[in-house]
Parts: C-alpha cells; structure tokens; sequence
C-alpha cells in the first residue's frame, strides 16, 4: 500500500510485525453514514479467512484484504483501499481495517491493551504529516480496548487505531479512516461494527 486512504492504514502493515517480534464504554447511539447510527441495522455478515465474523450496514462493502477485514462504506471507497494510485482520501470515504487477532501470549500476559496500542503508536510518532493522539483506554462490548486518534490534514483524513481484546486469548488491532469531517458523523456505525466481531481460530490454526 502506498500513501492512500492514510498513512493510518499503512502503518498497520510495518508497525503490528515489528510489534509482534518486539514483544516475542463508550455507548454511542446516535450515528451511521448517513446520520442516523442508533438506528442502523447490521444486517450483512462477513465471514473472513482468519476467523473474523464481522457484521455491517447494507450499501456497505468487505472483502479479505492483503492484511486483513476491509470494510468500507461503499464499493468505491473499498477499491479505494486497493489503488495505489489514490494518494488522497475521497470525500464521504469510511472505512475499517482488522488485522487477524494476534494472541495475547506473543505481547506478554501482562500487558494492557493501552500497553499494546501505545507501542504502536510509540513507534508511528508522527511522521509524514500524520499526527497521533493519546492512547485512551476504554470498554468496546464490555471488552478492554484501547484508541489513539490519527489525522493527516495532507491526505485529507482522519481516524483512529484500536486495540481491542476480542476474547481472553486473543487481540485485534483496528484502523478506521475517513475523510476530513466525516469520522464524527459514523463513530457510531463504526463502533457497532466494532462490537459484532466474533473470532473462531481457522481450523488449520486451532488447536
């Protein structure tokens, strides 16, 4: 991936290897793409090849990705997420990214989930335009989880990393982009999305 769709979703794919080796409620009820994410019903279901389960609003699209769940809230924006020839993001862009849980062993059993985005975001600094906030630790669907806002004014977006500790053995990390002035108006939908993910290690993978 080049510099598209934010710096916030490339870092993912540099940052969570480099974590991995390294390491060896917010009940929102008002928003949706459109303005309405209290009521906004998830009704389509995708079902990834790392064993994330994931639910999303109609109009919306997911697909496997080269690193992971991309859900975006059109079939454009996820082509989006693909063309390395988009350096800017596209007005009314919104988008998600779930890394394949990674097991909470690998990181150290002590580790919080604002010990494990704070490394990330540690290493991003704020580099290439992108400024990064502090690690707020909260409740996602009574889970531990952890966020860090993003913005890059340069290529028009804005959005948030999210560490989030989807079962006792396991984390996902989240990136969420939109364009500028249109992450506030689908915290909500995003959040819900968020909160459907379910996780079944892949039958290769289990134990």
């Amino acid at each position: 991936m080049s510099k598209k769709l934010s710096l916030l979703l490339v870092v993912l794919l540099l940052i969570v290897p480099l974590t991995m080796a390294a390491c060896g409620d917010d009940d929102k009820d008002d928003d949706n793409g459109n303005g309405d994410g209290g009521s906004v019903e998830l009704n389509q279901t995708f079902e990834s090849s790392s064993g994330v389960t994931v639910k999303y609003p109609e109009g919306w699209a997911a697909q496997d990705g080269d690193s992971g769940v991309e859900i975006a809230n059109s079939e454009d924006a996820l082509a989006a997420l693909g063309d390395s020839e988009v350096t800017s993001v596209p007005d009314g862009t919104v988008a998600l990214m779930i890394i394949p849980p990674m097991p909470l062993e690998m990181m150290g059993a002590e580790m919080s989930m604002a010990d494990v985005l704070g490394m990330m975001s540690g290493e991003m600094g704020s580099d290439e335009g992108a400024t990064v906030g502090e690690v707020q630790e909260l409740t996602v669907n009574g889970k531990e989880a952890a966020r860090a806002d993003i913005t890059d004014e340069e290529i028009n977006s804005e959005g948030y990393m999210m560490a989030y500790k989807i079962d006792d053995n396991n984390v996902v990390i989240v990136a969420a982009v939109a364009s500028q002035g249109d992450l506030e108006s689908n915290e909500d939908v995003l959040l819900k999305i968020i909160e459907s993910m379910t996780y079944e290690a892949p039958a290769a993978d289990a134990e």
